[in-house]
């Protein structure tokens, strides 16, 4: 996937995979990268711009979206894993708030930026976000389809289906491709009419089931 002066926003990304994702990004001719992390970063090259970002703060994902300008890929990065007593509902609470709460509020606050993209990605390195960012995706391509951007539309319910899917969410991934079919229908694309609808239908007897 070619990088090449698109903005970046990498969550958690003052160390291992998040700081791997940013230098990546940079590597691939990213023209700038937003790091957030929870402390102050310091980076030698000029494309970097950190944002203090702890996203499990409101204030703080506010403050941050407010300095970023333009977004065409988000990676929500920042997690925890607490492995001492995974079942304690303390813990199974911090992970929730982090891991969850934490990566769709910053989706939520940075949607409006992504939507105003060309093609715009979001991405969880955490499974537990990844439904998260299928209705990131669901929401994208309402957006294009009420704004007759057809294949763009298209190409984000398809994202958003393969990960609800992935999920076993069949009554989300259902409704999307009922409306791939719609789509299909403005593009007089008959034969993929027929192709959506079918896999929706299969889809909604499994769900039934």
């Amino acid at each position: 996937m070619s990088l090449a002066g698109k903005t970046v926003l990498v969550t958690g990304s003052n160390r291992g995979i998040g700081k791997a994702l940013a230098a990546e990004a940079l590597a691939r001719g990213a023209a700038r990268v937003y790091c957030g992390t929870r402390q102050p970063l310091n980076h030698s090259d000029e494309r970097i711009v950190p944002l203090t970002l702890d996203i499990t703060d409101p204030d703080q994902i506010e403050a941050a979206a407010g300095q970023v300008e333009s977004l065409d890929i988000l990676i929500n990065n920042a997690g925890i894993m607490i492995p001492d007593v995974p079942f304690d509902p303390a813990i199974l609470d911090r992970h929730m708030a982090v891991n969850v709460h934490g990566s769709n509020a910053v989706t939520q606050a940075f949607l409006p930026a992504l939507i105003q993209s060309k093609d715009a990605l979001a991405i969880s390195t955490d499974l537990g976000d990844r439904h998260s960012a299928a209705g990131t995706y669901h929401h994208l391509g309402l957006v294009a389809q009420e704004q007759q951007k057809l294949e763009q539309a298209e190409r984000y319910y398809r994202q958003a289906a393969d990960t609800y899917r992935e999920f076993k969410d069949w009554e989300s991934a259902a409704f999307i491709y009922h409306q791939l079919s719609l789509i299909a229908k403005e593009q007089t694309e008959f034969q993929r009419v027929e192709q959506y609808y079918q896999e929706a239908l299969l889809i909604a007897q499994r769900f039934s089931d």
